[in-house]
């Protein structure tokens, strides 16, 4: 096994057993997150190594919260599945090692690459920006590209902030990557290629649309092979490293407060191809998985044959595993066979205790259909994941404290407390810039727009201070005054808790004003 002693763009010595290897500088690229691999290094190091060939990385930015839970990004493994053989791809993943913002764009800005691919979330952006001015300060010629739901909704508008990219994907990324990646090789122009947004002699370029994958099954399936996969996590309450999969793409609801970037209608997978992705998951050692659908019961038959299918592997094979649904999606025999299944947790998007809210905020739903969701969780023995939205635009203190009323009597076994955010793009922004519902914008700043964070909405019936109360108190009495802290301990480092808890109260004693509403 060779190992490499000084790296990051000095002449790097690497020793094996029976020899040395200096490798010159400029042929080593190791660095955070990234794996070496021995054979290209003798290969660099012996000059068999192509000097010509591509470099690539794909790059997921830190999140604002340090969360103990390292989960694998389903994203970016597909995304990793099309790259051709012949480019040599990178995958760094600042949230598997810890990375602050400055650490991240230090690091993107050392790496020898020739296509920087990011992927972000809205409140992931500013990290990309920096990351993608210190990459252009060293590596003028590298092309920077960013994707994901943020971009797909104001592409534009994020070239324009973003001086240092180059390139929007818009949409689904397999397809128009590929196509990148093949037209960048062989220097082609990009105006061929469907889904993008380019810059050319200071001009922004949009290219046709391209519409959502028909045929998910056409897809590669994931390339775990290109991550570190024993140093990611299992979602709560699984043990080890838990495989996430996704079995459909799309949903058909109208939550006010969704993005939708995967479209309304819902694309199925063969369930052959899910099974033989878990097979592979179970070939390779893996026993846990993550069901990442967006509704993973909306087809019932579907979720029942996928059931019976788990239930009928070999007891050497059995698995465990957790997904998330709608309260409204699902019943005693579904819920039942899950958990004989090796279903072991249901992520619920409860969102409020009050009937009112939840139909200012489309949910569809019913505080009924909750609580009998809940309860067949319970008698199955499945644990239940509860996520609540504070700041609806009908919100008022009374509705407030019936959801932390109605949290603190279904006692789920992990609560996920978010402010609502009106992220660009959904329907709720859209409300608020029209003023409906007395609401309106109160910044368009994207670092701050995460639902841990304070909500960029003023409502009519609750002020700032009083829904950052309502936070505070609703996870100090569910963490912190509950006899069962198991949770706790399993999603906040002491990092995370002394900054979350610190920040809502200094939120609490604030005197700022945002520039459109006190």
């Amino acid at each position: 096994m060779i190992h490499p002693l000084v790296v990051n763009g000095m002449n790097a010595l690497c020793r094996s057993k029976n020899q040395n290897i200096l490798i010159p500088r400029g042929r080593c690229r190791i660095g955070w997150g990234l794996t070496c691999n021995p054979r290209r290094l003798r290969d660099w190091a012996f000059g068999k190594y192509p000097a010509n060939i591509m470099r690539a990385h794909l790059i997921l930015p830190p999140f604002p919260f340090l969360r103990k839970e390292k989960i694998l990004p389903l994203n970016l493994a597909y995304l990793a599945a099309v790259v051709p053989p012949a480019v040599e791809l990178q995958v760094l993943d600042a949230n598997l090692h810890a990375m602050s913002p400055s650490a991240f764009a230090k690091t993107v800005g050392e790496l020898d690459s020739d296509l920087l691919l990011f992927t972000a979330h809205t409140y992931q952006t500013p990290f990309v920006f920096q990351a993608a001015a210190a990459a252009k300060q060293t590596h003028p010629g590298t092309l920077t590209v960013i994707g994901g739901p943020h971009v797909t909704v104001l592409p534009e508008e994020t070239l324009r902030r973003g001086a240092a990219l180059d390139v929007a994907v818009i949409g689904e990324g397999e397809q128009t990557l590929q196509e990148l990646i093949a037209a960048k090789k062989n220097g082609e122009p990009y105006e061929a290629i469907a889904g993008l947004l380019f810059r050319r002699d200071g001009e922004l370029i949009r290219t046709a649309r391209r519409d959502f994958i028909q045929d998910l099954d056409a897809l590669p399936l994931p390339a775990w092979r290109h991550f570190e996969v024993r140093r990611y996590s299992a979602f709560y309450p699984l043990r080890g490293t838990s495989i996430p999969i996704i079995t459909s793409r799309g949903c058909p609801f109208s939550c006010r407060f969704c993005v939708r970037a995967q479209g309304h209608r819902v694309r199925n997978r063969g369930l052959e191809v899910v099974k033989a992705e878990l097979n592979r998951g179970l070939a390779e050692g893996h026993h846990t998985f993550d069901f990442v659908d967006e509704t993973f019961t909306l087809d019932r038959r579907r979720a029942l044959n996928l059931c019976e299918y788990i239930l009928g592997l070999p007891p050497e094979q059995s698995i465990e595993w957790v997904a998330q649904t709608r309260v409204d999606c699902v019943d005693g025999e579904m819920v039942s066979l899950m958990a004989r299944a090796g279903c072991r947790a249901i992520n619920f998007g409860i969102e409020s205790g009050d009937q009112t809210v939840l139909d200012s905020l489309g949910k569809d739903i019913t505080v009924a259909q909750i609580v009998r969701a809940v309860e067949l969780c319970r008698h199955a023995k499945i644990k239940m994941l509860a996520n609540v939205i504070l700041g609806a635009p009908l919100e008022t203190p009374a509705t407030l404290r019936a959801t932390r009323k109605l949290i603190l009597s279904l006692q789920p076994d992990r609560l996920a407390a978010n402010q609502l955010v009106a992220f660009p793009g959904t329907e709720m922004y859209e409300l608020a810039q029209r003023g409906e519902y007395g609401m309106h914008l109160i910044h368009d700043d994207w670092g701050r727009m995460h639902p841990q964070m304070k909500t960029n909405l003023r409502v009519p019936g609750v002020t700032q201070r009083r829904i950052s109360w309502a936070h505070f108190l609703l996870y100090f009495r569910f963490y912190v005054l509950r006899p069962n802290r198991e949770t706790l301990r399993t999603i906040l480092t002491p990092t995370f808790a002394r900054q979350y808890f610190v920040g809502l109260l200094a939120t609490l004693f604030s005197r700022r004003t945002d520039r459109t509403g006190g």
